[in-house]
């Protein structure tokens, strides 16, 4: 009896073994399959340059049960999007995306791919810096309308940059360096930023699927101009995030933090798949360093009728830029109540797209802090000593915690249905809103 009890256990365990070196589709194939796939596509005489276009396009409706500030409830076109995707020769593929929402053109997806193997790529355009499995996650898979706060405040988004991927069946990972603003809005310098993504993947397999990972950023601040000091000196960092929700736009959580230097960004996530169950959470922390030019700033006071006379005494005075640390997680249950098991996609380190005729049932709480406060605040600003005017180097975006519902119906591969529930509690020093829900919907068709 012992012997049989024994001999199912190793059974088991090599059955587990194996299906964690299960791989299906690599990137190449991907977008080989993606192209021929497609209803509108052109070809060279040769047959070396394959070419498809294709488009992706969402309605959106909300309503808000408001609380103090006037959100606008109402419909939008969430994305109007026209993409065109290529292979070309043996080893490349390219993808070209633009959205043009709300009457404005905006870059999303321009890159191209070199594979060297059947595992590994280059990478060179504009595209996601690798960083969250949330925000890596498309628009066309995302399973809420809006995506959690702590993605929206702490992910890089897209840069123009280049990276290497290599993604084996127990090892993904993708490194690279990436610019700041490509559309040139910058006054001074842009940033750059180095980052990469880091997945151990010990079990892949049709009912079970195990992923565990990290990402990490480190990025230097841009810089605002000449006009308010040494471009060294004069640089900011913004982190921001609406309600989860597309239609009102308020950015309820938003910090601008002036004389930053640079930032450090870190990320855990956790992704698990047991047959038509699915799980995915992510902890994200933010470190910012702070740079301030007391020379210029004593230089510029003296000679006042309350001016110091002495640095020392006038940095005291001012106080200390210290770092600053913020922190965000959610964590995300699914439910396919039709359409089969999960599936994993083991070339984006990212649960799949359910199957068409899949009915599924989303739950999630997040949490974002954008304080790291001290002192007392007075009147928009925080001070040391209140009576005495002492400022204090606090920086307050807000505090939010959201729980949300939904509920998506794929209902063709190309048209999905998708419903949410949203509540939202909200502390903050700018808007004096506590607790704000909403219900939107959303048509989205791509081809």
């Amino acid at each position: 009896m012992e012997g049989q009890i024994m001999k199912k256990v190793l059974s088991s365990l090599l059955l587990l073994f194996v299906a964690s070196f299960s791989f299906g589709q690599n990137a190449k194939e991907q977008a080989e399959a993606l192209v021929k796939n497609g209803s509108i596509r052109f070809q060279s005489e040769n047959g070396d340059v394959k070419l498809r276009m294709g488009t992706r396009f969402s309605f959106d409706g909300a309503y808000y049960f408001d609380d103090v500030s006037d959100l606008k409830s109402g419909t939008k076109i969430g994305e109007a999007r026209i993409r065109l995707y290529g292979t070309f020769y043996k080893n490349f593929d390219a993808k070209f995306d633009l959205d043009f929402k709300g009457g404005k053109v905006a870059f999303k997806d321009i890159y191209t791919r070199y594979h060297l193997n059947n595992n590994s790529f280059l990478k060179i355009g504009h595209y996601t810096e690798p960083f969250s499995a949330q925000a890596l996650t498309s628009t066309g898979d995302i399973r809420f309308i809006g995506r959690p706060m702590s993605v929206q405040a702490f992910a890089p988004g897209r840069h123009l940059g280049i990276s290497y991927r290599y993604y084996g069946n127990l090892l993904w990972f993708e490194g690279g360096l990436f610019g700041d603003d490509v559309y040139g809005n910058t006054k001074g310098d842009d940033g750059y930023a180095i980052t990469s993504r880091l997945v151990l993947r010990p079990v892949l397999s049709d009912g079970f699927n195990l992923h565990i990972g990290g990402s990490a950023t480190y990025r230097t601040a841009g810089a605002l101009g000449f006009e308010g000091g040494d471009d060294d000196y004069n640089r900011a960092i913004e982190y921001q995030a609406k309600s989860e929700s597309t239609v009102d736009g308020t950015h309820f959580l938003d910090t601008k933090i002036k004389h930053a230097k640079d930032q450090f960004k870190y990320n855990a996530e956790l992704l698990v798949t047991f047959r038509n169950f699915s799980f995915m959470g992510e902890y994200t922390g933010a470190q910012v360093s702070r740079e301030y030019d007391y020379q210029k700033a004593f230089e510029e006071q003296l000679g006042g009728q309350y001016s110091w006379v002495k640095i020392d005494n006038f940095k005291k005075w001012m106080g200390n830029y210290r770092n600053l640390n913020f922190s965000g997680f959610y964590a995300q249950l699914g439910w396919l109540i039709t359409g089969g098991d999960y599936k994993y996609d083991a070339v984006n380190g990212l649960i799949a797209k359910p199957a068409p005729g899949s009915l599924e049932l989303v739950g999630r709480y997040n949490y974002t802090n954008l304080d790291d406060v001290d002192g007392l605040y007075f009147n928009g600003k925080f001070y040391d000593d209140i009576g005495l005017g002492k400022p204090n180097n606090s920086v307050s975006g807000g505090v939010a915690k959201s729980a949300g519902l939904a509920v998506n119906y794929y209902w063709k591969p190309n048209i999905r249905f998708m419903l949410d529930y949203n509540y939202m509690n909200l502390t903050s020093h700018k808007y004096l809103d506590k607790n704000i829900s909403m219900v939107q919907a959303r048509m989205q068709i791509g081809f």
